[in-house]
């Protein structure tokens, strides 16, 4: 587990960037269609969605290698308390589903929300 932890430190600026690039190019081949008048607009949620599909990958990451409940430590106290990363998770959760909801609202293009399993996860949360 460690090794992953390792991994995960030793992604790059520039390697994260990649990542998002290419989430970006998938999102953009599937909103390729959309109105010029729209075309900036959904550029911009296209990078923003991307980001956050990045990011939640990794958050998610964090939360199977170290679980919904850590222990935290102050001086010579033990704690348990609730893994840092499960609030980051959910919050990106929602932004998620915000931006995909807007793109889609935005766009000609409809995709089927009911088929992406981190929306349906997201849901389940409530």
């Amino acid at each position: 587990m460690s090794d992953n932890n390792e991994l995960r430190q030793l992604i790059t600026k520039q390697q994260r960037e990649e990542l998002i690039d290419k989430e970006y190019k998938k999102l953009m081949k599937i909103y390729k269609n959309v109105p010029e008048q729209k075309k900036n607009l959904v550029q911009n949620l296209c990078k923003q969605l991307s980001f956050c599909m990045v990011t939640l990958q990794e958050v998610k990451d964090d939360i199977l290698e170290k679980g919904t409940i850590v222990e935290f430590t102050q001086g010579s106290q033990h704690y348990l308390k609730e893994n840092p990363s499960v609030g980051v998770f959910n919050r990106l959760c929602k932004t998620y589903q915000s931006l995909l909801k807007q793109l889609n609202d935005f766009s000609e293009v409809k995709t089927e929300v009911k088929d992406d399993p981190l929306i349906e996860f997201a849901k389940s949360l409530k």
